[in-house]
């Protein structure tokens, strides 16, 4: 039976960075072997450091959730406002109903196609092999659970913090969202009854 150990090394000289590796392979006896060393695999000019990156990737797919998020509420507040109004079909306890089960329904749409987009984002990064452990570990940050049975490789692991944080926000404007629905239509209900 063999090991395999793979060892980075990095040098810099004059800005230029040059990465060496040596794959060492420990057999069963204990000896160790060289197959390649000091190789060049590419020569980079360093411009931008992976915690950039991160900032980066990690603000600009909050501000796109942020952005959705904030429209589709928008947008579905003008249709159940429209919803509410059909006083002459509906008996007001089932209108009640009608409209807080469709702003529930709303609410839970929109966050599922954020973790859907982060997981999408993890995915593309190489982060999980398949789909469903890049979802589930996007479902477990955006709604803080952390479990910590999956995570990121060092060097994408800023993003998950930044879902944490988009997730925390915008499940905070649900809740606001929701509590406003519920009390413009308590308020209606209750003219309603009088």
């Amino acid at each position: 039976m063999q090991h395999c150990v793979v060892e980075i090394r990095w040098q810099d000289k004059r800005m230029k960075t040059r990465m060496n590796y040596d794959i060492l392979y420990i057999s069963s006896n204990g000896r160790t072997h060289i197959a390649q060393s000091l190789l060049p695999i590419r020569d980079l000019t360093p411009r931008t450091s992976m915690l950039q990156i991160n900032l980066i990737l990690g603000t600009t797919i909050i501000i796109a959730c942020v952005i959705f998020h904030v429209a589709g509420l928008a947008y579905s507040i003008l249709r159940l406002r429209a919803l509410a109004k059909f006083e002459d079909r509906m008996r007001p306890r089932m209108r009640l109903m009608v409209v807080v089960v469709t702003a529930v329904l709303v609410v839970i749409a929109l966050h599922t196609v954020e973790i859907w987009a982060w997981a999408t984002v993890y995915f593309a990064l190489g982060q999980f092999s398949e789909f469903e452990a890049a979802l589930y570990f996007s479902a477990v940050a955006a709604t803080t659970l952390g479990y910590g049975d999956l995570t990121l490789s060092q060097q994408w692991r800023l993003l998950a913090p930044f879902e944490a944080m988009g997730g925390l926000i915008l499940f905070g404007a649900s809740t606001a969202y929701l509590l406003e629905v519920m009390r413009g239509l308590f308020a209606a209900f209750s003219n309603d009854e009088e």
